[in-house]
């Protein structure tokens, strides 16, 4: 964030350096322009944030809501007060009373964390209603001084109140500076990954607070510094756009994701019912791993009852492994040189925790050498547990270690776990198999 602000701050003296000293009068095309975005920008997030309060009762949406109406309203009512006349007014009441407003209410949005929860469908009608007023309070209340501007330029009538109109007006504009500054750090601090939505505003609030500080300089409307506040303000209903839709995107993105990983778990689910014995067991689980989660290479280990071997019992992918069905590996060894004993397989084994391995640190024995030199592959290993017992690893490879999110592990660690006890069940199943065959041949030798 302190990078972002530093970048606006050089951009906004950038600006101001570029401008010829004196008045720059824009006409009524470049003006509306002006208006027409900040006011498009600002009712799309008004909008928005009236239609999640409305989801999620939070009562900082309906106060986002609120902010984003005045200030659009404001914009608007400018724009009825400006192009009447031949030229603009040169004052700006309203659009400093909604910028006023605005930042009070974002302000407390940033902090707030109340809930308006309701109980009955006429307390929903009543909360939509209440809401929808408090969103339109301020562009409904400033609409009759937009139509009949007259009174508000009556301080302009005179130098002593040209004076007095310029310190109010400044005083305004410095304490929704203030408020502002509030807003930033409140937002701000919500810029861990579950709530970032909420910092993404303190990035429209930072080029707002620089366009305030401009426009504070400002000694007359239309003059150097107040071309570089508009410049400013602009950019900020740029960049609300651009993160919206960014945000918008990723949120899209995830929910896109979320639902393929819950159709993969449902499929793998399924995979593994009806299964007869424990080798088809293994075999269509490594295999449907391998398939549904886009790994290279998938393999299951079982361990002995000794606790001191690994065995590969299901695999997909052979071509490129180092081991086969059947393969034996030691977990401890008397050798004091690397093996299989010291890479990540055994350790997930023998700690019972997930471990990942990137490019030279995945298992030689598990992936030939010259495969890891050109991928930027990772692995990893996720321990079957079964009543706090290690039973068994799964060992996955992906050739690219961008397909192996933090969102992936969590699937993965779920569908593992998911699947420990229908393994752990065949595996019983097969031991009084074997059983029952040992006592019935020993029952036809005894007859």
């Amino acid at each position: 964030m302190a990078v972002w602000t530093a970048f606006v701050a050089l951009l906004t003296v950038a600006i101001r350096l570029l401008l010829d000293k004196g008045t720059h009068i824009p006409n009524k095309a470049i003006l509306a322009a002006s208006f027409g975005v900040g006011c498009c920008a600002a009712l799309g997030a008004s909008v928005h944030s009236f239609i999640t309060f409305v989801l999620s009762k939070r009562f900082r949406h309906l106060l986002e809501a609120t902010s984003f109406s005045a200030l659009g309203g404001g914009m608007v009512l400018q724009a009825i007060a400006d192009f009447p006349s031949a030229s603009p007014v040169i004052y700006e009441w309203i659009l400093t009373a909604a910028w006023l407003v605005s930042a009070t209410v974002f302000a407390g949005a940033a902090y707030s964390t109340t809930r308006w929860q309701t109980n009955s469908r006429l307390g929903e009608i009543v909360q939509v209603a209440v809401g929808g007023l408090l969103v339109l309070a301020f562009p409904l209340s400033a609409l009759p001084h937009a139509i009949s501007p007259d009174y508000l330029s009556m301080l302009h009538f005179s130098d002593v109140g040209v004076h007095i109109s310029y310190l109010v007006e400044n005083g305004a504009n410095f304490l929704a500076l203030l408020l502002l500054m509030v807003a930033l750090m409140g937002y701000y601090r919500h810029r861990s990954a579950a709530r970032r939505p909420l910092s993404l505003y303190s990035l429209f609030c930072a080029p707002c607070a620089l366009g305030l500080i401009a426009h504070i300089a400002s000694e007359s409307r239309f003059d150097e510094w107040w071309a570089t506040s508009q410049i400013m303000m602009s950019g900020a209903w740029l960049v609300l756009i651009g993160t919206f839709a960014v945000e918008n995107a990723r949120v899209h993105k995830e929910v896109v994701d979320r639902i393929d990983e819950l159709e993969t778990l449902h499929q793998i689910s399924w995979s593994l019912v009806g299964v007869g014995s424990l080798r088809e067991l293994l075999d269509m689980f490594a295999s449907t791993l391998h398939e549904k989660l886009q790994a290279k290479v998938a393999v299951v280990f079982l361990g002995d009852e000794s606790g001191h071997k690994l065995e590969v019992v299901g695999i997909c992918g052979e071509t490129e492994t180092n081991c086969k069905l059947g393969d034996e590996f030691h977990l401890f060894a008397a050798s004091r040189f690397p093996g299989f004993h010291s890479g990540h397989t055994a350790r997930a084994y023998l700690t019972g925790e997930a471990l990942v391995a990137k490019d030279v640190f995945v298992d030689v024995e598990l992936i030939p050498w010259r495969t890891i030199a050109v991928e930027n592959g990772c692995a990893i290993s996720l321990p079957l547990i079964d009543r706090g017992k290690p039973i068994g690893v799964v060992d996955l490879y992906f050739s690219d270690c961008s397909q192996l999110t933090r969102q992936k592990i969590k699937l993965l660690t779920t569908i593992v776990a998911a699947a420990t006890p229908a393994i752990e069940h065949a595996i019983a199943r097969e031991v009084e198999a074997v059983s029952d065959d040992i006592d019935e041949h020993r029952l036809s030798e005894a007859a």
